[in-house]
């Protein structure tokens, strides 16, 4: 019965209001396992009151011959062609993008299920998508996680300004991506397959210039495996030593920008 009533929900959005500027939010999970991730994000997302819909479909099993023909192939600077756990991450984003695009949706918020929200993520977020809107951005992404320690030098911020063009990925913990981009990426896909791991894919696009891609500073979400938050250890002490080890690049890195 517990059990049951466990899979009941994690197959299911909150039912409250959604209070990130009535976008989507799309949770990227697994079917099976790793429910500590799924108690994390579910709670977490609750006390936000953020609804969001979870993407399961694309774990391992699914890498069939078929999708793996249709999507993927090599040629990168990683295999893409099998039934990888890269693979796998890539699926469920190129799925979101999917959904985005079948649904007919402006674009969506992604966030993969170790994410850490901080506690003003959802101001933040409403204060970007308000900037887009006014500036009227189309084909974009915007980063908001820090796991990457890249963040905008104080000389080149300006008060009441969150967004930023970035000139380097961020990873893809959490970000928005609006449906031009999402498209995008999806033509790119269809015409020459994922041949990268997402984020390197989505720092081709950057580079390239084929969508605008925005650092959100101040970053407002970290992800758990940097944090410590979900590894697992056979020693305790090298969990923790590796916990303050991060925290020790994020602070001192936060420092350096702040001075340039």
């Amino acid at each position: 019965m517990a059990f049951c009533c466990y899979a009941i929900l994690l197959l299911t959005q909150t039912k409250m209001d959604n209070s990130l500027y009535n976008q989507k939010t799309l949770v990227l999970h697994v079917k099976e396992g790793y429910a500590e991730r799924a108690t994390h994000i579910e709670s977490m997302l609750k006390k936000m009151q953020i609804q969001f819909k979870y993407i399961l479909d694309g774990d391992k099993p699914d890498l069939t011959k078929e999708v793996l023909d249709k999507y993927f192939g090599n040629g990168g600077s990683a295999d893409m062609y099998g039934k990888y756990s890269r693979t796998s991450c890539a699926y469920k984003h190129i799925l979101a993008y999917e959904y985005i695009v079948n649904h007919n949706i402006p674009g969506a918020l992604i966030l993969e299920d170790d994410i850490i929200l901080h506690h003003d993520f959802v101001d933040i977020f409403n204060s970007t998508m308000a900037e887009v809107k006014k500036l009227s951005y189309a084909n974009f992404m915007i980063s908001y996680e820090d796991s990457r320690l890249r963040f905008v030098p104080r000389s080149k911020r300006t008060k009441g300004i969150y967004l930023y063009p970035g000139n380097k990925g961020r990873m893809t913990g959490a970000y928005y991506i609006d449906q031009v981009a999402a498209k995008c990426i999806l033509d790119k896909i269809k015409d020459k397959k994922c041949i990268e791991p997402i984020d390197i894919l989505h720092e081709e696009f950057l580079k390239k210039k084929r969508l605008t891609y925005f650092w959100c500073q101040p970053t407002i979400a970290s992800q758990g495996n940097f944090t410590g938050l979900f590894k697992t250890s056979i020693s305790s002490k090298k969990q923790k030593c590796e916990k303050l080890q991060w925290l020790f690049k994020l602070h001192y890195k936060k420092m350096l920008y702040f001075f340039r």
